[in-house]
């Protein structure tokens, strides 16, 4: 009976726990961030299903729509928070950076502050997250990104982001730079140089990155797009914003006929909430607006109930043909496939097409629940091989639901 009630507490409710071995990734955590690898369950590369249930089962709020998609909520932030944004200023990096209103300064004793409060409360979870992946398809410039978030809803939107890597690459990957989101937790509004309760802060010297009271999961993105536009100049001389005139935009496959109305009412929708969204995020320019192309492949005789398999096949076979165009066009320092028109064809079929048409809510309407989708294609997919080795765990939660397309809100 007393060995029942010994050091039984709220934070270990089952006691002391027994010693057990520890993963790369725990050791890595502990020994760089101090996080309780005793305590907090880290639950590292899980499946898209995992973190379904997670956030369903722990996410108040969160559910899954009709077209599969999962809805969670950001709390009070719905958007990014440009003026809580802050860049270390150290000597490795401060003459790199254009201070000013917009990259704004943090020093490092605020920034020891910040991190130290984001890991205390990463520790005060049971279980937090951790998603490894790539940034940049280019083997040369990519860079290895790892974040460590408590909401499943933000390890589902990175896991979605960046790029997975293969089950052999996890087995090895260490990362160049790390992101601490913990999001739910304020930022001390007394630090010196603090705005509000939201800090969402970069150290390139620490090669780091901690969010605080914001829980808008685009804050993670965008701040890879930070990094990345601080080091493709500095280490590699590559230019991420002198990118010469491309478009933009979508290709459709049309792989359903016998509606020749509703096809050309999902043509004028998509197109319509193209611009819409061009516009709303700021992005109205002429020269963006001007290169934006949204292109179908109508052919009943090729395309009428094609595959994925099928698509992905054409699609590259037409990328192929499209990148000798650009390299002609602007020279061979151009790169041929500038954007993610190139990377991510859209499969339409039948239900895909009436779940815009007639399901989800009509413009000016948004469809803000997601009701209306399509079938995105990863062209670079391909089947991953069986591991060699029985490993259950590993297969469980890394890659075993990567089919290489998703639906996602049209």
């Amino acid at each position: 009976m007393v060995a029942d009630s010994v050091n039984k507490t709220a934070l270990h409710p089952g006691g002391v726990q027994p010693q057990r071995e520890h993963t790369e990734i725990e050791e890595e955590l502990h020994e760089k961030a101090h996080i309780d690898y005793d305590r907090v369950a880290i639950v590292a590369n899980p499946s898209v299903a995992a973190l379904y249930e997670d956030a369903l089962v722990y996410e108040t709020g969160s559910a899954i729509t009709s077209s599969g998609a999962l809805s969670a909520y950001s709390g009070a932030k719905t958007g990014r928070s440009p003026s809580d944004k802050r860049i270390v200023r150290e000597p490795s990096s401060e003459k790199e950076i254009w201070w000013g209103p917009v990259n704004k300064e943090m020093s490092p004793d605020v920034w020891k502050i910040n991190r130290e409060r984001a890991v205390d409360y990463l520790n005060t979870r049971n279980r937090i997250y951790v998603i490894d992946g790539y940034a940049g398809w280019d083997e040369r410039y990519r860079i290895r990104v790892r974040v460590v978030c408590a909401r499943a809803y933000h390890a589902l939107f990175m896991r979605n982001m960046l790029i997975r890597p293969s089950r052999e690459e996890l087995k090895t990957f260490h990362p160049d730079y790390v992101i601490y989101n913990a999001g739910a937790f304020p930022a001390n509004r007394f630090t010196t140089g603090m705005t509000s309760a939201t800090s969402v802060a970069i150290n390139f010297a620490e090669k780091e990155m901690v969010i605080l009271g914001t829980e808008y999961a685009g804050e993670m993105k965008k701040g890879v797009f930070t990094v990345l536009f601080y080091e493709m100049p500095v280490k590699h001389n590559v230019r991420l914003g002198e990118m010469r005139h491309v478009k933009w935009g979508f290709i459709f496959y049309r792989c359903t006929y016998s509606d020749e109305s509703s096809w050309q009412r999902f043509m004028n929708i998509v197109r319509h909430r193209a611009e819409l969204d061009i516009h709303e995020t700021g992005g109205g320019t002429k020269a963006i607006t001007s290169s934006l192309e949204i292109s179908s492949f109508e052919d009943g005789s090729k395309f009428e109930g094609a595959t994925i398999d099928q698509i992905r096949e054409h699609f590259e076979n037409w990328v192929c043909d499209s990148s000798r165009s650009i390299l002609q066009e602007q020279g061979p320092d151009a790169n041929p496939y500038p954007t993610a028109r190139y990377t991510y064809p859209i499969h339409v079929d039948a239900e895909a097409m009436y779940s815009v048409v007639e399901s989800a809510p009509q413009p000016p309407a948004r469809d803000k629940d997601g009701i209306g989708y399509v079938n995105l294609i990863n062209s670079y997919w391909r089947p991953q091989e069986p591991s060699s080795q029985c490993d259950e765990e590993l297969h469980e939660r890394d890659g075993n639901d990567d089919v290489g397309y998703m639906r996602t809100a049209a």
